[in-house]
């Protein structure tokens, strides 16, 4: 069988299926089993695949037919370029969750944050924005904070593949529950910034696509009170933090809301909800006047 057959076979296989993105999930999987560059695979049609090429990719074949998601098959998943190891204990980086990295380092370039800033990413899940952050920021000093020891375990993997792990700091906690009194001694009693993706998903959605309700963790999805229990909660806690900038992922329908209930807790603040690529609202940010 040619290396064209086969990716035909697999399109096919998992249209049947009903996925989404038969073709793109396809490319990644032969990229990961053969390692080949996307534009190998079509200029190399007429190869003759292997059995041993083809053992490779049948059981990564199977899995995604049975709706697990490429980047848990795959291990890895890209986030502002870098690549990220991902695994069913966290949350598959999403494109929308860059924009909280745009948000903070377009305040450092209009003068409003300092480039050594004192964060902290709550929820930090495969460490993704702090990570980020730490990378784009190499005097920055950070908190990532997570419930989960799988999470956490993660992130410290992630972070010593980008070599930030001396300026960034790991708490195993609810982030419900952060004080002043657990920041790192580097940080001084400071924090210029507090990042975070919630769990914001209400438990009743049925828009929510069956391969991220059956795969991914949960607890970093749902939430009670229709998805607004922990977004508001953490805020509060952001907020107490003292912080100069808050930026917080969240529900496409959850802008007013989270305005509002940042407007009450922060009531001299500047805040903004800022629309994702699909013009929903999608970044809430507020701002120390």
């Amino acid at each position: 069988m040619t290396l064209k057959e086969t990716l035909d076979k697999t399109v096919h296989f998992f249209k049947a299926k009903g996925l989404d993105n038969p073709r793109v999930d396809t490319e990644y999987l032969f990229h990961h089993a053969l390692g080949l560059e996307r534009i190998d695979l079509y200029v190399n049609f007429e190869r003759i695949m292997t059995e041993q090429e083809l053992d490779q990719l049948r059981p990564l074949i199977k899995r995604r037919g049975q709706g697990e998601p490429v980047a848990y098959i795959t291990g890895e998943r890209e986030f502002y370029g870098f690549p990220y190891k991902v695994n069913s204990s966290v949350l598959i980086p999403r494109p929308e969750t860059e924009l909280i990295v745009d948000q903070v380092l377009d305040c450092v370039k209009a003068g409003s944050l300092k480039e050594d800033m004192h964060f902290i990413d709550l929820g930090t899940g495969s460490g993704c924005i702090g990570l980020t952050l730490a990378k784009k920021l190499e005097s920055s000093r950070s908190l990532l904070v997570d419930v989960s020891s799988e999470a956490i375990g993660v992130a410290k993997g992630n972070g010593e593949d980008l070599s930030v792990l001396d300026r960034v700091e790991f708490l195993e906690q609810d982030a419900s529950t952060i004080t002043m009194d657990q920041l790192p001694q580097n940080f001084e009693g400071r924090v210029d910034v507090v990042v975070a993706n919630p769990p914001y998903i209400a438990e009743s959605d049925q828009n929510v696509a069956s391969d991220v309700r059956e795969f991914e963790p949960s607890t970093a999805l749902f939430c009670e009170d229709q998805g607004y229990a922990l977004p508001e909660k953490w805020l509060e806690v952001a907020w107490s933090l003292n912080p100069q900038v808050v930026v917080f992922e969240m529900g496409y329908n959850q802008g007013e809301r989270l305005k509002q209930k940042a407007q009450s807790i922060a009531p001299e603040a500047q805040v903004e909800v800022i629309q994702d690529y699909n013009q929903q609202d999608r970044i809430l940010v507020i701002s120390r006047k």
